[in-house]
């Protein structure tokens, strides 16, 4: 019986991807097509490094070795303004910039280890000295990305002042939390208060003191939609990437009082990201502290949140008594119109310019 051969199907092998700079980036097992141009199958070896790199200062030092590169220019920072450059040197060495990730390609393990340690020494930028800030999240054509805003010390209070600010009690509680923040890896933390008592000035004070060690994001009612996003787990490997294992990261949620009632069908899967970010598997790989601002009563909120172990701070901001009030306004030189009580808001604003009755000109009737 005669037999026919299936009919053979030629082998082909994928030296690169259809991008120049490769699949995913620098970061691809998929290396640019010009390291294939230049190795084919011989052996070729790699290190890479994540940092800020002063790319524009490397392009402009050694325009004769660059064969490629992507360029954006609305942007401020060299990581996000170029997008990809790559430089070609002799001795078939190649070095490509991706963003923050920088990876050098070799014949020898030896030679592209200091390709990556010549270039680094030239253009990786120094470590920026801390300062007080946070960090907006917002969502741009379905990417997360943190912009940094800073924070004046010079309006804050001091820690000294606290009492006068807060009440007598509060710097004794302002310890207690602290402490908790930079020695537990994970939890939520409550301020409630109505508007204007000082919510948001005392999260500035806590930017201003740990800001050697934690890092503040700032989420506005508005966006509350990007915890529940399938980026976010992408933006925060990024962010650890870049800033260390060792660096603590707090999530600072303003006026979220809706996130945070009774699930129902509205905010059903905001309420259950804030449980697994805070106590749920997701929070062993994120180790963040949320902090929640409302203006209503922490009864109203899911009863979950409120568990023992999840619920790490606590905090109520009221008005201060006219005697407190009065006491501030000294220490800050100013004065107070006869109220019963005060918001830090009304202490700080003065009082406010009032219309004066109308006067009547001429004969009454």
């Amino acid at each position: 019986m005669k037999t026919t051969s299936a009919p053979s199907v030629p082998f082909q092998l994928n030296l690169g991807d259809q991008s120049p700079f490769g699949s995913e980036g620098c970061g691809s097992i998929v290396p640019p097509q010009d390291v294939i141009r230049i190795y084919g199958l011989d052996p070729y070896h790699t290190a890479s490094m994540n940092g800020d790199w002063q790319t524009t200062r490397a392009i402009e030092d050694l325009a004769e070795t660059l064969v490629r590169s992507e360029h954006s220019v609305d942007k401020t920072k060299d990581w996000e303004k170029w997008s990809n450059a790559l430089f070609v040197f002799p001795d078939r060495q190649v070095f490509h910039i991706h963003h923050r990730t920088a990876i050098a390609y070799a014949p020898t393990r030896a030679a592209a280890e200091e390709r990556l340690r010549w270039f680094s020494s030239r253009y990786l930028a120094p470590p920026a000295k801390a300062t007080p800030a946070f960090h907006i999240i917002n969502s741009s054509y379905g990417m997360l990305r943190a912009e940094s805003v800073e924070v004046l010390p010079d309006s804050l209070p001091h820690e000294a002042s606290l009492g006068l600010y807060y009440g007598e009690g509060f710097p004794r509680w302002h310890d207690r939390f602290v402490e908790t923040i930079v020695g537990r890896k994970s939890g939520l933390s409550l301020f409630e208060g109505p508007p204007g008592t000082g919510k948001t000035t005392y999260l500035r004070m806590l930017m201003a003191k740990l800001k050697e060690t934690h890092r503040f994001y700032y989420l506005p009612p508005t966006s509350l939609g990007c915890l529940v996003q399938s980026e976010l787990v992408d933006f925060w490997v990024e962010e650890i990437e870049r800033h260390g294992r060792n660096r603590r990261f707090v999530i600072v949620l303003e006026d979220c009082e809706s996130a945070l009632m009774t699930r129902d069908n509205d905010n059903r899967s905001q309420v259950s990201a804030i449980l697994n970010i805070t106590d749920g598997m997701f929070s062993d790989f994120l180790r963040t502290h949320v902090i929640c601002t409302i203006n209503c009563p922490s009864s109203r909120l899911d009863t979950a949140l409120m568990r023992p172990g999840r619920l790490v701070g606590h905090r109520h901001f009221g008005r201060l008594s006219r005697e407190a009030a009065g006491r501030l306004a000294a220490h800050l030189g100013r004065e107070l119109d006869t109220e019963a009580d005060y918001s830090l808001a009304e202490i700080f604003a003065g009082p406010p310019v009032r219309e004066e009755a109308a006067r009547l000109v001429g004969f009454a009737s």
